[in-house]
């Protein structure tokens, strides 16, 4: 289930146990001053309970998005593979210049690195309709290497 209100395929999601019918009737009964953010702290209530437990630097941190390791994971976990994998990929398809490719990813964003090779996992299984290999050449089924 995904409480943000966007339609998606798959989600992790954490709001769920506030979804509880009970916990909402018991909220929208209490003064709107509890419920609504008029300190600019956000979920007053929320926070004034949790800060019973946990550190207040904690509670009352700003908010902020997760980000995926991507450094990490082109420099350790992926390596050369996956860059490889992306410059056959360009080849085979035409879709990027393989010289480009090749340059833009040794030299540049982690993040264009991690868009290029996502991009490359969904046109190889929605569009060619293959199971992707990336330690090997992308074959569409039916077709010999």
């Amino acid at each position: 289930m995904c409480g943000s209100g966007h339609p998606t395929l798959e989600v992790v999601e954490g709001r769920v146990p506030f979804l509880d019918h009970r916990i909402v009737e018991f909220v929208m009964g209490l003064p709107r001053n509890l419920r609504a953010d008029t300190g600019g702290t956000g979920k007053p209530l929320f926070k004034n309970i949790a800060a019973r437990r946990l550190p207040q630097d904690f509670v009352y941190q700003r908010k902020r998005g997760f980000q995926a390791p991507v450094k990490e994971w082109k420099s350790k976990a992926f390596k050369s593979i996956y860059l490889e994998a992306l410059v056959r990929f360009s080849e085979r398809t035409g879709i990027f210049d393989a010289d480009s490719v090749r340059d833009l990813l040794q030299k540049r964003s982690d993040r264009l690195y991690f868009t290029l090779l996502n991009f490359m996992i969904w046109y190889s299984i929605f569009i060619e309709n293959v199971v992707p290999d990336l330690l090997g050449e992308l074959t569409p089924r039916g077709r010999s290497k």
